[in-house]
């Protein structure tokens, strides 16, 4: 394929290309790590062959694309006044000419949440109209898999599934001395590991779960919930909201959880590893709570949304060889097997995934925690090892899967879409 043109505004400290929002990435959201953008993530840390990099005062308008990241999401960018406002002010720095008549396609992308802009399509529509600058000129990259699914209903739309964190999981292949190196044989003390941060109100009813079955299970769960930082009195506000207002708690386990809440928050914040939950540490890892655990309730981003996302949550507990259960949106692991990797049904019922309604979904997820306490130790241990096939193969989905292969597939959609085909069931490889 020919080489694709890709527009930055300037160049940072280190000589990396920003995009045009002007955030640079690495210092504001990633430390040290190159791995922001997809100009950064992509055509940077790989090196690969097939972009060349412009700024966007050159006068190169052939295979030529500019990428918009938006952080927020698209209620903000398209919904509000002041998010419109502020993506004007951007447009006011762009090579908005080239832009409106083609010449350079424009590229939003949004793979770091399972934002829903089926809800907003019009409203993009409008803003790009008032800019005239044609809809069918601009491609959306989107982490929303479900609007992936149903993107033809949406009406006329470039869009493809495009995960941030799937795409980070190689970042963390390239970093795997931070993981586990084998499959520790020792016994461990903790059945289940559930890390939460962002208080939400599954990772709520799966931590009382937890709290309230500590002596059967041994949970290691991490919740904020001091009454100094912002975050710890989010999460104390919303304990004490779900106990005035338990309806999304399932009845089965209703009044168990909503007696345990008082004796929960006394205890909070349960701190594993770092106790500064205002940071987002999605990018660190420490072995040693997965070398102390079995198994991993992973706690999506969304549950009671129809988005479906992943994200390091997922990969985390891949690389450090567990097998997990996902507290999830519908359909999220049916994502997950379509990837590539293995499940666990010989562990737990997966028919959960299957289930639209939100709390008979919760009710399935702590129905398998509750089959689990009711297992001794030995009767784990047993089964953890059973599992060392399936652990090996989807670690090694990672670690050994050809980076070359998504980053050419999306540059083929990008291909595509420049040269005006189509690019409907169009979906990047991500693993071999």
């Amino acid at each position: 394929m020919n080489k694709i043109n890709l527009f930055y505004t300037h160049l940072d400290k280190n000589n990396y290309p920003l995009h045009p929002n002007g955030l640079n990435l690495d210092e504001k959201w990633f430390g040290n790590r190159s791995v922001g953008f997809l100009d950064h993530y992509l055509f940077i840390m790989y090196g690969n062959a097939n972009i060349n990099l412009f700024n966007y005062t050159n006068d190169t308008t052939v295979n030529s694309i500019l990428p918009l990241n938006l952080l927020k999401n698209p209620r903000y960018w398209f919904g509000t006044d002041t998010g419109r406002n502020e993506l004007v002010q951007i447009f006011k720095k762009l090579p908005i000419t080239q832009l409106q008549n083609g010449n350079i396609k424009l590229f939003l992308y949004d793979g770091h949440e399972g934002n829903n802009y089926s809800n907003f399509i019009n409203e993009i529509k409008k803003f790009f109209s008032e800019l005239n600058i044609e809809f069918n000129n601009i491609i959306i990259g989107s982490a929303n898999y479900a609007i992936y699914q149903n993107r033809d209903s949406i009406s006329p739309i470039n869009l493809f599934f495009l995960n941030y964190f799937i795409l980070d999981s190689y970042s963390l292949n390239l970093e795997i001395q931070s993981f586990l190196t084998n499959i520790n044989q020792a016994r461990r003390p903790h059945k289940i590991l559930s890390l939460n941060r962002v208080p939400k109100l599954h990772r709520a009813i799966i931590s009382l779960f937890l709290f309230k079955n500590k002596n059967s299970i041994n949970p290691l769960f991490s919740m904020p919930g001091d009454e100094i930082s912002e975050i710890g009195k989010q999460t104390l506000n919303m304990f004490t909201s779900l106990k005035n207002n338990p309806q999304n708690i399932p009845e089965k386990y209703s009044n168990e959880l909503i007696n345990t809440i008082d004796d929960l928050i006394a205890k909070l914040p349960s701190v594993i590893d770092r106790s500064d939950f205002d940071t987002n540490f999605f990018n660190i890892h420490s072995k040693q709570m997965y070398e102390n655990s079995y198994f991993n309730i992973v706690n999506e981003s969304l549950f009671y949304e129809k988005e479906i996302f992943i994200s390091e949550k997922l990969f985390k507990p891949i690389l450090n060889y567990q097998p997990f259960i996902i507290s999830g949106s519908p359909g999220v692991l049916k994502l997950v097997k379509s990837l590539g990797f293995e499940t666990f049904p010989e562990i737990f019922d997966e028919g959960y995934d299957e289930i639209e309604d939100n709390k008979l979904r919760m009710e399935k997820l702590l129905d398998n925690l509750t089959d689990l306490s009711k297992k001794s130790m030995e009767q784990i241990h047993k089964i953890y090892l059973d599992s060392q096939d399936k652990l090996i193969y989807n670690r090694s989905l990672i670690t050994n899967s050809c980076i070359e292969n998504p980053l050419n597939d999306i540059f083929n959609i990008f291909e595509s879409f420049i040269n005006g085909r189509s690019i409907s069931n169009t979906m990047p490889r991500y693993f071999k």
